[in-house]
C-alpha cells in the first residue's frame, strides 16, 4: 500500500511539474542560445581579400570568412580618415549583430602581429609609418617633428609660412636674402630686334 501510495505521489508530482519541465527547456534553450550569440560578437580576424572598391574587405576568423564588411577608422565625421587594410593584416571582427553569418558586423583594423610588427617602442614618440620609407614622428618629450620621405613632398598652399628660420641642405634662408641683397647686375639693353 505504501508503494502504491509513493507511486501515485510521484505521478502527481509529475503531472505538476510537467509544465515546468517545458519552462526549464525553453530556458536552457534560450540560454544555450544567448551563449552561443556572445561567443560570436567579438573574433580575432585577419584581412582576408579587399573588395575592388577597397571601401570593403573579407576577413577569416576560426574556418570561416565574413561577407564584405566595412572597417573602422579613427574619425568619420567632418574630419574624415581613409586607410586601406593589408591583406594579412590582424583585425578584430565585432558581430554586433551576434549572428552565425557575420553580416551584421564590423572590423577593427590596427592589432599588431608578427608579420606587421609595431614601428617604434618608444612611449614619447607618436610614429606613422606608411612603408617605403614613408615615416613621421612626433617626439613629445623633445618638442620635435621629423618626416622620412624619399623621393618628394608637395604642399598645395598659397603660402608656406615659417616663423622662425627655414634651412635647406645648404644654408639658412637668411642667408639667400643676403646674398640677393647685396648682389647686383649691370644694367644691359635690351637685345636689338632682328632684321
Amino acid at each position: 500500500m505504501l508503494e502504491q501510495f509513493d507511486q501515485r505521489t510521484e505521478l502527481i508530482v509529475r503531472q505538476c511539474l510537467r509544465d515546468y519541465d517545458d519552462k526549464i527547456a525553453e530556458l536552457e534553450a534560450r540560454l544555450e542560445e544567448q551563449a552561443r550569440r556572445t561567443r560570436n560578437i567579438i573574433q580575432p580576424a585577419k584581412i582576408s581579400q579587399i573588395h575592388d572598391s577597397k571601401q570593403k574587405v573579407k576577413v577569416a576568423y576560426g574556418r570561416n570568412e565574413s561577407p564584405w564588411l566595412k572597417w573602422f577608422s579613427s574619425m568619420q565625421g567632418q574630419m574624415r580618415e581613409y586607410r586601406c587594410p593589408t591583406v594579412g593584416e590582424q583585425c578584430v571582427l565585432v558581430n554586433y549583430g551576434g549572428g552565425d553569418n557575420s553580416t551584421q558586423a564590423w572590423v577593427l583594423c590596427g592589432v599588431w602581429c608578427d608579420e606587421f610588427p609595431l614601428p617604434d617602442n618608444r612611449p614619447h614618440v607618436h610614429t606613422l609609418d606608411w612603408g617605403g620609407g614613408i615615416r613621421l614622428e612626433v617626439d613629445t618629450s623633445a618638442g620635435t617633428v621629423d618626416w622620412w620621405v624619399p623621393t618628394k613632398t608637395t604642399f598645395h598652399t598659397p603660402m608656406l609660412h615659417g616663423t622662425e628660420h627655414v634651412r635647406d641642405f645648404k644654408r639658412m634662408m637668411q642667408g639667400d636674402r643676403d646674398i640677393y641683397n647685396v648682389h647686383t647686375h649691370k644694367a644691359t639693353p635690351p637685345p636689338s630686334p632682328q632684321k
